[in-house]
């Protein structure tokens, strides 16, 4: 419980973000907090689900 309580500590984490990895503690600065995003309607992702499948098995699952 000791080490889980410091990997999740802001100096855990630094040490992780040191090591590449990216930490889960938004206090410890990384590149990745000023990452641009949007948020998405889950309700409208599911209506177009096909939609999205067809297009994730084009760029990732097809052969060229």
């Amino acid at each position: 419980m000791l080490f889980a309580d410091y990997m999740l500590s802001q100096e855990g984490q630094e040490l992780l973000n040191s090591m590449g990895r990216v930490p889960v503690n938004t206090k410890v600065k990384t590149n990745l907090n000023n990452f641009p995003y949007d948020l998405i309607d889950s309700a409208a992702t599911l209506d177009e689900s096909e939609k999205w499948e067809a297009i994730w098995n084009k760029l990732f699952l097809t052969k060229k």
